[in-house]
């Protein structure tokens, strides 16, 4: 145990590296918001930036770690939409230290690093394909009816809820149409994953980008919710667990790194939420005890879950069969790596 830095305030936003030596955390207490950089290996802390709190900031790493790209942004309201006021983007190298702006223009948040080099951003209205550096745009597209935006981890796909208004000739009255669909990040190859009355919520993406997990109301009863698993190369769905008529309601998806299992929200009968895990080789989830009211706080490898109890105790839970253990008094874990 190795104490880096002290942080002022809560740590609301984790962005780790690939390679997972580094990490860039987003602090806010009542007055400010702070960028941090955490290196692991040197090791250090490195403030990047700071604003009041209000602000929003959004980042991503490159592909090797050295560079991370980060846009910020006062959020604002226009014809009574969530909006991006003023704000930029910038660029740190962590080789020299130096921050700068990237360049763009109007481009207020950053999504993802592509495949190609280029980098997804985006203003209030528009997604951008920019290049790096220069941020030349490549390619444009309408973004306004994109809900709960969400970049697969390699960057070749993007999600999102497509919201708009639908005439109801029953009703006489538009009504809100929000389908869950998958495109290239330049807008390209558009499919859809599920319908509306589905109700898609809480997005996550397999580690490599190959499956899309969300959860959906469930067809029989209003009110529960059912995972539902996306595969990209056969474009087909699949339940995690099949509905059932009096079966726990289960949300919130979450991948292991590797992809082997899913760690999710489960309530029962009773109303009372805990957290079970799912190895997605074997026919049912395992029920985490104890973890009723639990806070999910991140993945340890494959095979260890790291939880917040609603005592306040960080507990870690191993999938190999063995006892689960506390970490120390007062530990809040900012990230979690295996030994």
């Amino acid at each position: 145990r190795r104490v880096l830095g002290a942080f002022a305030g809560e740590v609301v936003e984790r962005i780790p590296a690939p390679g997972g030596l580094r990490l860039a955390l987003v602090s806010r207490d009542r007055d400010s918001l702070r960028l941090t950089i955490v290196d692991s290996e040197e090791p250090s802390v490195r403030p990047v930036f700071s604003a009041a709190a209000s602000v929003v900031v959004t980042a991503v790493w490159s592909p090797d770690a050295s560079r991370l790209v980060f846009g910020h942004y006062v959020p604002t309201r226009r014809d009574s939409r969530p909006a991006m006021g003023a704000g930029d983007i910038l660029e740190v190298d962590l080789a020299t230290g130096r921050t700068s702006r990237l360049g763009c223009s109007a481009s207020r948040a950053v999504l993802a690093w592509l495949p190609d080099g280029s980098l997804l951003v985006r203003d209030t209205d528009n997604l951008y394909v920019v290049t790096t550096p220069g941020c030349d745009t490549k390619s444009t597209v309408d973004a306004r009816r994109m809900h709960r935006l969400s970049t697969s981890p390699d960057g070749s796909h993007i999600a999102y809820v497509h919201r708009e208004l639908v005439y109801n000739r029953q009703r006489r009255a538009y009504e809100p149409d929000s389908t869950l669909m998958i495109a290239a990040p330049d807008g390209s190859n558009e499919r859809k994953i599920v319908a509306f009355r589905y109700r898609p919520e809480r997005l996550a993406w397999r580690g490599d980008g190959s499956e899309l997990a969300y959860d959906v109301q469930h067809p029989d009863r209003p009110g529960a919710r059912v995972i539902s698993i996306f595969d990209v190369g056969t474009g087909t769905n699949a339940y995690l667990h099949p509905p059932t008529a009096d079966g726990p309601s289960e949300l919130a998806p979450r991948w292991s790194p590797g992809g082997s299992h899913v760690v999710f929200s489960r309530a029962g009968a009773d109303g009372r939420v805990a957290l079970a895990v799912r190895t997605l080789a074997a026919p049912y989830a395992e029920l985490l005890d104890g973890t009723e009211g639990a806070e999910f706080l991140g993945w340890a490898g494959d095979h260890a879950v790291v939880v917040r109890l609603a005592s306040g105790t960080a507990r870690v839970f191993r999938l190999d069969g063995s006892a689960p253990f506390d970490l120390p008094a007062g530990a809040d874990p900012i990230a979690v790596r295996p030994n």
